[in-house]
């Protein structure tokens, strides 16, 4: 019961409510990216040529522009929505509305590009997300407690017939202030050899993930499966680790299989997408499976009908924030110990093959 109210409690918090909020408003768009990425890219030759004969150039540019228009912008959709979603909550908690989450949204907005201080900003779900989410996290927070400063408050109560405009004139010194305090945070941390913030965080990340064996395999699944449980894309907050390690080990598989030699890597990404993402992270589509089977609940077997085509292509969303799964303690030993069990039991069967491979060599 006290892993309930403590679970419950943390649900209640604000940051990790807004951080749930903001990925869930992303939904449209990782669904509709999704949709469209299967259709344009099905790994088949015959259907390849089906598909460029029968969309010709504009139909595959339109997908493409789908893609990016999607996919391509998904971690900054979820920095603007969750500085509107902790503006929202802040009003909320404070028992009338004090900062308008418009506002909020345009200035983290412009706090983001004022770190990033580059025109390859990455916005994209995978490359982005992590980054996005660490500036929405620091910069929401400090515009609204400026703007709860009345020194930083203009008098301007009685002023004008639009509120709206009422309410961003109020709270003006406070944006100006945040977005202020980020510049000069870059210039600081420029000084000491960062130019790339964006291009830092993913090798922080990155830094306990270079050993190469079971352990850096388990704590790569046990991480993304704990950063899900509280709301947030795992296998995207670690995507350093995919785009350094695990895709680069799988082209050297498929370059010692063209010369006839075993596998040289066990961990890579077709590895974790085969045995430990089964319907999306959390190997889900067993979930979905029982529920459709045995369930008595009408609701979720609604849910897990429609959740069902976008897991076999691995996209698990819809049930992750509908059933929920995302702080949700019924199922939180299953959802973090499934993926770690299928990884050591890949891994062993896979070492052993490669061991039988090279003995019978």
């Amino acid at each position: 019961m006290k892993f309930l109210d403590i679970s419950e409690n943390i649900g209640n918090r604000i940051f990790f409510l807004a951080i749930q909020r903001s990925l869930a408003l992303a939904l449209p768009l990782i669904m509709l990216g999704a949709l469209v990425l299967m259709i344009r890219d099905f790994p088949l030759s015959h259907y390849q040529n089906w598909l460029s004969a029968t969309l010709g150039s504009p139909g595959l540019a339109l997908c493409d522009n789908l893609i990016a228009g999607s996919f391509g912008i998904a971690s900054l959709a979820v920095l603007c929505a969750y500085a509107a979603v902790m503006a929202g909550l802040h009003n909320q908690r404070q028992g009338h509305k004090t900062v308008s989450p418009i506002m909020a949204l345009v200035v983290v907005l412009s706090c983001y590009f004022v770190a990033t201080g580059s025109n390859d900003v990455r916005l994209a779900l995978d490359r982005g997300l992590f980054f996005s989410l660490c500036l929405a996290a620091t910069a929401t927070p400090l515009y609204l407690a400026l703007a709860q400063n009345p020194r930083l408050r203009l008098p301007l109560g009685a002023v004008g017939n639009d509120y709206v405009i009422r309410d961003i004139l109020t709270v003006m010194p406070a944006g100006m202030l945040t977005i202020l305090t980020f510049a000069l945070a870059r210039m600081f941390i420029t000084s000491y050899g960062f130019p790339d913030l964006q291009a830092w965080v993913p090798q922080a990340i990155l830094a306990p993930f270079r050993e190469d064996g079971l352990a850096m395999g388990l704590a790569y699944s046990g991480l993304s499966q704990l950063f899900w449980f509280f709301g947030a894309h795992g296998p995207n907050l670690l995507f350093s680790v995919e785009e350094s390690i695990l895709l680069p080990a799988s082209a050297a598989n498929v370059a010692a299989a063209a010369l006839g030699d075993p596998a040289i890597h066990i961990f890579t990404k077709p590895f974790f997408d085969a045995f430990t993402r089964m319907g999306g992270s959390g190997s889900t589509l067993c979930l979905i499976i029982a529920i459709l089977y045995r369930s008595q609940n009408s609701g979720d077997r609604r849910l897990c009908t429609f959740a069902l085509l976008p897991a076999l292509c691995n996209v698990n969303e819809p049930l992750l924030f509908g059933i929920p799964l995302v702080l949700n303690p019924i199922y939180l030993i299953p959802f973090l110990l499934a993926p770690i069990l299928q990884t050591v039991s890949a891994y062993a069967a896979t070492a052993l093959d490669r061991s039988f491979f090279l003995n019978v060599r």
